[in-house]
């Protein structure tokens, strides 16, 4: 869907107030508030899906007819998870380019917090666009709770300093969705995100608002993409991203454990009894015996 001209030309053109404000500088409306504290909160983390295969007919090997559990936590502190997940999902904050061919998850937020003294909400930081390349159907550290987990690392000492003279500082969310890169003059996007209901935030009524203030954003930033166009449906697929031999390689090349099973079902088991394991062990490391015999234990349970 490509937004309107006329209305975008209307959207761009100075209004008739005394700061004669663009009406598209108006669109951003807050979705969602988060403060750092519940970004961080083991409890209100989102967890990655597991079980996908990576065998075709023409590319059978060892593991044709299996599924993976591939053995990382984006939420963890180890510097090889880090390592692992920036090495192809950067978190990009304002891109001036995307690479052809990509698809990212992305979410537009700035922070705010209230002053001391005068007890106002202050915008503490302009809107930026934070973008991550997804790479299979895994999305290790690119879903949208990811992002702004590595967004609350990465600004702990800038939240810090904001303490000193504001309190209640928070990020507000104004969109969220999926971006595909066509070529370097052409993007789609969406508004795709379960985990912060962006199709229950934006009515049909004000999708092409929102639509033109994110094309407008884009261009600021990166004015190569002249082409940038709306797309109702989800982008991020695992027709279109599959697990590759190339990513399992690379992985390896990394020694990331990984499991093999026979259903997708057992994976996704796999993941409860890990997450189980940890609560219970109180631990966020786990050993590759350990991980063995929790697989083992699956297995053994009799899940299909």
């Amino acid at each position: 869907m490509e937004v309107d001209p006329e209305l975008y030309s209307i959207l761009l053109q100075p209004s008739r107030t005394r700061r004669a404000i663009p009406p598209i500088m108006n669109i951003p409306i807050e979705k969602r508030r988060l403060t750092r504290e519940g970004i961080m909160d083991p409890y209100r983390r989102v967890f990655n899906l597991q079980g996908f295969s990576s065998s075709k007919i023409y590319d059978a090997d060892a593991d044709a007819g299996k599924y993976y559990y591939i053995h990382i936590d984006p939420y963890d502190s180890l510097p090889l998870t880090k390592c692992v997940i920036d090495e192809v999902s950067p978190l990009l904050i304002n891109p001036i380019e995307f690479e052809p061919g990509a698809f990212y998850t992305y979410i537009v937020a700035s922070i705010i917090g209230k002053d001391k003294k005068t007890n106002n909400t202050m915008t503490l930081s302009s809107i930026q666009l934070y973008a991550t390349k997804t790479i299979n159907m895994y999305e290790f550290g690119t879903k949208h709770h990811q992002i702004f987990y590595r967004m609350a690392i990465q600004d702990e000492a800038l939240f810090v300093e904001l303490a000193k003279c504001f309190y209640k500082i928070e990020y507000r969310l104004y969109l969220a969705g999926e971006i595909m890169c066509i070529n370097k003059n052409a993007l789609f996007f969406n508004f795709y995100s379960g985990t912060y209901k962006m199709k229950r935030h934006i009515s049909n009524r004000r999708i092409k608002y929102e639509a033109a203030y994110l094309i407008y954003m884009i261009q600021y930033i990166a004015p190569n993409y002249t082409s940038i166009r709306f797309n109702k449906c989800p982008l991020i697929t695992n027709e279109v991203l599959p697990l590759t031999k190339k990513e399992l390689s690379r992985l390896r090349n990394h020694h990331i454990s990984m499991v093999l099973f026979d259903t997708p079902y057992q994976c996704k088991y796999m993941l409860g009894a890990v997450i189980r394991y940890k609560k219970e062990n109180k631990k966020d490391f786990i050993s590759d015996e350990d991980l063995q015999k929790i697989s083992s234990s699956v297995i053994d349970s009799g899940i299909k």
